[in-house]
């Protein structure tokens, strides 16, 4: 089905085109991901269905921080969203939260909640012919806003020796943020390698000494599990992240990374300096990342406890 392009037609035809395409299937289970189909949800639930809505972020805190809404409006937007949410919540057959703060909001709200973060498959991105005395560039990957610290991350290029870079992959913000990009100075040691399938991305983590994650705190962003957080720890990498709490405590198992404030690029350039002087330590943490992932922080463990949640709602445990 085809996705169109702008974001206010996309919110408006995409439920009634979904709507159509559920009543085809006649699935015994529908699982929702964005909250513009929690309406559709509901309806397929009036009809008989089991829905599951699945909340990767918690959303009233996302609207805080949404840039393209004019920010009178973003206190008010986010007060009517979870006003929204916890009347909806109830009426659906099970819900799934990404992080334990997202399950808070959720609790007596529904019966069937499950903690369901999005872990990578863990040997998904394995890169077992990594030569880290070889590489000496950090690669973010994912989507490149402000908000994400890229600007950050290009202007702490400025303050690393030649022969260092960074690797940025993911969908642009805007062609004008390109242009704010392109104009500072690091940018000279930056290369944009565009959206990239599956292959791009193990390829660009081969050849990666560090994996970059320094996002702005953000309400949404102090509680999340970032994706590429693990993915960079599957495929060995170190990570340098934000300086939060929960990403410190994380990392620190191992250790496999270092934490820095986002919003200084010299900070942000002195760990990747140090990480590329000290060779074996880069190797160490990489090492552990791996083991992490492989042991914890893994697809494989999830999926098993999304289908317990599925056979629970399907077929429920009788009373008495």
């Amino acid at each position: 089905m085809a996705k169109p392009g702008n974001r206010s037609v996309r919110m408006i035809l995409t439920p009634f085109r979904l709507m159509a395409e559920c009543l085809r299937l006649e699935a015994d289970l529908y699982h929702l991901h964005d909250p513009e189909l929690i309406p559709l949800g509901l309806l397929l639930h009036t009809l008989g269905a089991k829905v599951v809505f699945d909340a990767h972020e918690d959303l009233p805190k996302q609207i805080l921080a949404k840039t393209y809404l004019p920010r009178p409006l973003r206190a008010p937007l986010s007060w009517l969203m979870r006003g929204f949410l916890r009347a909806s919540w109830p009426w659906l057959d099970g819900l799934v939260a990404a992080t334990p703060s997202i399950r808070e909001t959720m609790q007596g709200l529904n019966p069937n909640i499950i903690e369901l973060c999005n872990f990578p498959i863990a040997a998904e991105l394995d890169t077992t012919e990594r030569e880290p005395v070889a590489r000496r560039d950090a690669c973010y990957i994912g989507g490149l806003t402000p908000e994400r610290g890229i600007t950050e991350l290009v202007m702490a290029m400025e303050c690393l020796p030649e022969g260092m870079g960074l690797l940025l992959a993911g969908p642009l913000e805007s062609e004008a943020y390109l242009a704010e990009l392109m104009a500072l100075k690091g940018w000279e040691r930056t290369r944009y390698l565009g959206v990239l399938d599956r292959d791009g991305v193990r390829s660009t983590l081969a050849r990666s000494l560090v994996g970059m994650v320094t996002l702005h705190p953000t309400p949404n962003h102090l509680e999340a599990y970032p994706i590429k957080m693990f993915e960079y720890m599957s495929a060995g990498l170190p990570v340098i992240a934000s300086d939060f709490p929960l990403w410190r405590s994380i990392l620190g198992e191992g250790p496999c990374g270092v934490c820095v404030d986002p919003h200084d690029p010299q900070a942000i350039a002195a760990a990747m300096l140090d990480l590329a002087s000290r060779p074996e330590l880069a190797a160490e943490m990489g090492r552990q990342g791996k083991q992490a992932v492989r042991l914890r922080y893994n697809w494989e463990t999830e999926a098993v406890n999304l289908e317990r949640h599925y056979q629970s709602i399907l077929v429920p445990e009788p009373l008495g």
